[in-house]
């Protein structure tokens, strides 16, 4: 069996006016690629902050850093990744890599 792997992110959460409709996340890579996923928006209007992305390539990520996050509602909410964050993230993922 194939390893799967999913980046869950997990950001401040958002009221939305666009209820019930799905909105888009996107994670963009340095070298400009996105990684996407679709999530629907609460019946309240909220949107709870957690979302799951799939990774096709997560060697593919140790090259390239996340630079942003963007949630593409009835606005886009821009969430930067700091440096350390960056480092962060990709110690993890290695880790996650190379575990036997």
């Amino acid at each position: 069996m194939k390893n799967s792997y999913r980046l869950l992110l997990v950001m401040d959460g958002f009221y939305s006016k666009t209820l019930n409709s799905e909105m888009t996340i996107s994670a963009v890579l340095s070298d400009g690629t996105k990684i996407e996923a679709r999530k629907t928006i609460e019946d309240d209007g909220f949107f709870d902050g957690a979302c799951t992305l799939k990774i096709k390539d997560p060697k593919a990520l140790l090259n390239a850093d996340i630079d942003k996050i963007i949630v593409h509602a009835d606005k886009d909410v821009v969430y930067p990744l700091s440096a350390q964050n960056k480092a962060i993230f990709k110690k993890n993922l290695s880790n996650i890599i190379n575990a036997k």
